[in-house]
Parts: C-alpha cells; sequence; structure tokens
C-alpha cells in the first residue's frame, strides 16, 4: 500500500509546520500500529508518503483499507484545535500480479491506485487492477506525478537563472559538467 496525506502543504502554509508535523506523526503512528496488527510494517518513504506491507485474505482487504481510511481521518489535537487529515491510500495485492517477485510492480500499483483515488477517480478502498501496475512510467515515476516533466539534467555550460537582481546557479555540477570546467 501506498498512503499520502492530502492537502498537507496548505496545512504547513495556514497553521504552521509544527501543526504538519503533528498530522505526519498521527498518520505514522496509526499506519504503524494497524500494520503490525495485520503482520505487517509501516515507513515514511519521504514527505507526507508512506509506504505500508500488510497480510490481509483477498475477501476482506478492500474492507480493512476503508476501516484504515477511516482510523487515519479521525481528528488529531494541536493545542486545542482539531485537525481533519485527508489521506488517500492505493492498493496492490502482490498475489494478483504475475511477476511481482520483488517490491517494484506491487509499489508501482499501489502508487497509482492511490492516485486515482487521491484524484476522486476511485473510492476509498480501491485495489490496484492489472492495468494499474503495469502502466508504462516516466523516469520510473507514475505519469501526471510532480518532476516528471523535468529534463533530466541541466543543460550544459553555464546555466544561470535570474533571481529578483542576482543570478542562481542550478545547483550542484553534474560529473561530466566538472570534467569539462575542471572545477
Amino acid at each position: 500500500m501506498v498512503a499520502d496525506a492530502d492537502g498537507l502543504k496548505s496545512v504547513n502554509d495556514t497553521l504552521g509546520h509544527a501543526a504538519g508535523d503533528i498530522l505526519i506523526a498521527a498518520v505514522g503512528h496509526h499506519l504503524g500500529a494497524w500494520a503490525t496488527a495485520h503482520g505487517g510494517l509501516a515507513a515514511r518513504l519521504g514527505g507526507d508518503e508512506f509506504g505500508i506491507t500488510a497480510r490481509m485474505p483477498p475477501t476482506t482487504t478492500a474492507r480493512e483499507i476503508r476501516a484504515l481510511h477511516e482510523l487515519l481521518t479521525q481528528p488529531v489535537d494541536h493545542d486545542g484545535q482539531a485537525l481533519h487529515p485527508a489521506v488517500s491510500i492505493g492498493t496492490a495485492r502482490a498475489a494478483d500480479l504475475p511477476d511481482a517477485a520483488d517490491a517494484a510492480r506491487p509499489l508501482r500499483g499501489a502508487d497509482r491506485a492511490m492516485y486515482r483515488v487521491k484524484t476522486g477517480e476511485q473510492p476509498p478502498g480501491y485495489l490496484a487492477t492489472h492495468h494499474d501496475a503495469y502502466t508504462p512510467t516516466v523516469r520510473g515515476r507514475r505519469p501526471g506525478r510532480p518532476g516528471t516533466h523535468r529534463p533530466l539534467a541541466w543543460p550544459a555550460g553555464p546555466a544561470r537563472r535570474r533571481c529578483g537582481s542576482r543570478a542562481v546557479s542550478p545547483g550542484p555540477r553534474r560529473p561530466a559538467e566538472l570534467a569539462q570546467t575542471g572545477r
């Protein structure tokens, strides 16, 4: 499974990062306890995204995911104010995917399913289909995911952009650039 805390940026922007941290910690705590109870584990993948493994019979998977969604969206107290987390969960069953010998295929399916839930295309409890797990990726990521539209690397040479009145470097140089410039 992949779970994403929706709207975290707006919480950080309006209520501060401490409120966002409280939401992430609450989601992580609930996911960890739920995964342990289901013979699995939960881990933060980064930002507001979590990966979860669990053992669930196929007959109860959708119901279990809907119950998890209800648990994760319970109000969280922050300095006397109730925060209402929004969470999208995508699920893929490794047993339903013919070549799921490693975690890549179920993870791709779960990520795509999560995105379909997040956009409202599918309801909470949605299970990834074969098509979800086998959708071609863009640079290893789900099509439409932030960052897939960017170039793989900065253009060669002294690529700089203007930020106000000063020039800003595009970041660390690639090894090829270092070799060309000797810097």
